[in-house]
């Protein structure tokens, strides 16, 4: 599907830099993809919702186009999200957040109910409660932190896939060829841009993004420490 944006571009807010898309027209909506996603993983939707409202998705901090400075002071999404819509004049916005994009959601209503008319949240997390360490998820935090210590991003970005788009219990056949394809490719970006934690970085290149290794759960008034979203799961 092709995304036809009326607006796009970069947001200069809270010292670092937010890119966005917006097409339609009517209500604003405004979409927050999850965690190791970016923007573009609402490509399916992004037309379709335009025929109805004025959409705006974005790359949070960290993910996509946007800033992707090694280290950061302490940081709110929720602040960027605050700035952002209000760089965009969008006063009052439905707002559709996915897993750690829905945590951001739901964070920003709680703090701001009078900017949010509607909130949906799909398989999102919440703040302040610390990741369910199943089974699937402590063998996934095996195999895909290995895989990057070997350099071997093909294997990491199969067990992200195999987890966050299939879901642990579906099998081979069942799987969805269209979206699985889609987010391995956003996958494959943030595994070849990972480092070690420590190692020497500037400023990595546009359509990467930082690997999620310093995640730590937050309480609804904490900031980021430089972690984007703050949240378990993705």
């Amino acid at each position: 599907m092709t995304q036809h944006a009326n607006q796009r571009g970069v947001a200069h807010v809270n010292d670092t830099e937010l890119y966005y898309d917006i097409a339609g027209a009517g209500h604003p909506l405004t979409l927050a993809h999850g965690l190791l996603l970016d923007r573009s993983s609402w490509d399916d939707q992004f037309d379709e919702f335009a025929q109805q409202y004025k959409v705006m998705r974005y790359d949070l901090r960290g993910w996509g186009d946007s800033a992707q400075e090694a280290a950061e002071p302490p940081f709110s999404p929720r602040q960027d999200l605050l700035s952002l819509l209000d760089y965009l004049n969008i006063h009052v916005t439905y707002l559709l957040g996915l897993s750690g994009g829905g945590t951001v959601a739901l964070d920003f209503t709680l703090e701001h109910p009078e900017r949010v008319d509607a909130l949906i949240l799909v398989a999102a997390g919440l703040s302040g409660y610390p990741l369910r360490m199943t089974e699937s998820i402590q063998a996934f935090i095996g195999q895909y932190y290995g895989a990057l210590q070997r350099k071997d991003s093909a294997s990491a970005v199969e067990a992200t896939v195999r987890l966050w788009t299939d879901g642990p219990r579906k099998a081979r056949a069942g799987r969805c060829a269209g979206p699985r394809a889609h987010h391995g490719d956003i996958h494959a970006a943030h595994a070849t841009a990972w480092r070690p934690p420590g190692a020497p970085t500037a400023h990595a290149p546009a359509r990467t993004a930082r690997h999620p290794a310093t995640w730590r759960g937050h309480s609804a008034d904490a900031d980021c420490g430089g972690r984007p979203g703050c949240a378990g799961g993705t």
